[in-house]
């Protein structure tokens, strides 16, 4: 049977709204990226993670074990936070590439970060590997993790052989204490 006018203009308006339904998660996930980024640089930290899922992973290396779940990982990002190790930072993201599969995604982002730590200025290059989930018809970050190229003090440089400097050797993370 031959397709008549209306429905190849039906066929043609189902797959439009599939295109836009794609596009509208691709630009919502990289809402959900960018949301942590633009809440951290103007320091209102406590919202960082209001776009993760109740029972996220995150993984940001160094000596910070993973994190489970919304509530702990905000309770160990302000212990971070508090410690003052770093109480300026900014972050960019760039390249944020999403593999979007129905409901579930993956994506990659590039970080390139300014932070200041314990009075030294400090130069970071780094890649999110994140996972994300529609929930309910909103995205939520579900899984995330760290992975740096460099974290070094800007007058030391990366041009060395230990490209990633522990911001943690001298503080204890979980009693923001000196350690000893």
């Amino acid at each position: 049977m031959e397709q008549t006018r209306v429905d190849k203009l039906e066929a043609r308006v189902r797959e439009l709204k599939k295109t836009v339904q794609r596009l509208r998660d691709l630009e919502e996930i990289r809402g959900v990226r960018f949301h942590y980024h633009s809440t951290l640089n103007s320091g209102k930290f406590a919202n960082c993670f209001d776009r993760c899922a109740e029972d996220v992973i995150c993984q940001w290396g160094i000596e910070i074990p993973a994190q489970y779940g919304r509530k702990t990982v905000q309770e160990t990002s302000a212990r971070v936070m508090a410690s003052g190790i770093a109480p300026s930072i900014r972050q960019f993201i760039h390249a944020h590439l999403i593999d979007l599969k129905g409901d579930t995604a993956s994506a990659t982002s590039y970080m390139e970060a300014c932070p200041i730590q314990f009075g030294k200025s400090v130069t970071v290059a780094s890649r999110w590997d994140d996972k994300y989930a529609k929930i309910d018809g909103q995205w939520w970050l579900k899984h995330q993790v760290l992975d740096f190229a460099y974290q070094v003090r800007l007058d030391e440089g990366w041009a060395q052989e230990d490209r990633v400097i522990n911001p943690f050797e001298t503080l204890d993370i979980k009693s923001n204490k000196p350690k000893n």
